[in-house]
């Protein structure tokens, strides 16, 4: 085999070298600088990531996708804002998704064939490019609308509008009313939000907006904390200022009176009432009651009176409107006959 060229060899992409020793000892090379290497031919295949959103909405072309091409040649790739341009053998390709960019779902493998006239064939279909789409995914918000003891607050109208996302999608406004029996969900893509309130129910003052961050395991963020999946606004008792006069039967106000206000909004409270003035609370619309819980010395423990408090403010007791507790809430004075009495 000294000095003979091989006239032609099998197409292959690489070739290996061996050096081999004869019974004479003697170390004898084969040596490829003659022999031909027939370039295979390739074919310009344009590979493009694009996005849409969970609706369905183009989002043209996706960026920062990773992808992995294989087949007779294979290929990492990043997208970009442009198609990426490759070189390709004829035969049979998959295009992979190894990792999708913040926000978007990963994609099913993409199969495609190359022919060897340099067609792109999908599905017994011949396409100009290959096309890959990721899908905008969102994640479901609970909205919880409550008042002060935590019950949900029913007729209140939010509106959630978004102020950036991980995506390119205009996303608008969700306005929805709050339900006194259960609570409200949102579909919303990873980015940042303001809920606000634009209706407030009766009863109730306008509750500050929200702003808030969703990331892309669904969690919410406030302020920096994690708060789980449930957006909570609180709405405050509209209150209305109410005067508590004590008085003895001669219509006088009386000192040291011991007084508890109780009902379903509030939590109790007591007061200690003064001849100086009406004593004054303020107190969310609703249904009260009134309970003397020590008599000032010399005085019996008046009945318990219960009143209600209108959205308007006014009262109603004994079904008759007034603007303080009238002196229903006399005391009687014991005479001294009385409690020294056997």
């Amino acid at each position: 085999w000294s000095g003979k060229t091989f006239q032609s060899i099998p197409n292959h992409d690489s070739y290996e070298l061996y050096v081999y020793v004869s019974s004479s000892g003697r170390q004898n090379m084969i040596t490829t600088d003659s022999i031909p290497v027939p370039e295979t031919p390739t074919h310009e295949v344009k590979i493009l990531k694009t996005a849409v959103s969970a609706s369905g909405q183009d989002l043209g072309t996706l960026a920062k996708a990773k992808l992995l091409l294989r087949g007779p040649k294979s290929y990492r790739i990043t997208s970009g804002t442009q198609a990426a341009v490759l070189s390709l053998p004829a035969g049979d390709y998959t295009l992979s998704e190894t990792e999708a960019p913040a926000g978007y779902t990963t994609a099913e493998d993409v199969k495609f064939t190359v022919t060897d006239d340099g067609k792109i064939m999908m599905d017994g279909k011949e396409v100009q490019q290959v096309t890959m789409k990721d899908v905008a995914f969102r994640n479901n918000v609970t909205i919880r609308k409550v008042d002060e003891k935590g019950n949900n607050v029913g007729d209140a109208g939010l509106k959630i509008t978004c102020k950036s996302t991980v995506i390119k999608a205009t996303v608008k406004p969700i306005e929805f009313t709050s339900k006194a029996d259960g609570t409200r969900t949102a579909s919303l893509y990873p980015g940042e939000y303001t809920m606000s309130e634009e209706i407030v129910p009766t009863g109730y003052e306008k509750a500050d907006p929200i702003d808030f961050s969703l990331d892309t395991n669904g969690h919410i963020f406030i302020n920096g904390k994690d708060v789980g999946t449930t957006i909570t606004m609180v709405d405050k008792y509209k209150k209305h200022t109410v005067k508590i006069s004590k008085q003895d039967i001669a219509g006088e106000e009386i000192d040291g009176a011991k007084l508890t206000i109780s009902g379903d909004k509030i939590d109790d409270i007591t007061f200690t009432s003064s001849k100086s003035a009406p004593h004054s609370v303020e107190l969310p619309a609703g249904t009260y009651t009134l309970t003397e819980t020590t008599a000032p010395k010399g005085y019996a423990v008046s009945e318990s009176i219960e009143f209600t408090l209108k959205d308007d403010g006014s009262i109603v007791l004994n079904g008759k409107n007034g603007s303080l507790i009238p002196e229903t809430t006399e005391d009687t004075k014991i005479d001294a006959a009385e409690t020294c009495a056997n």
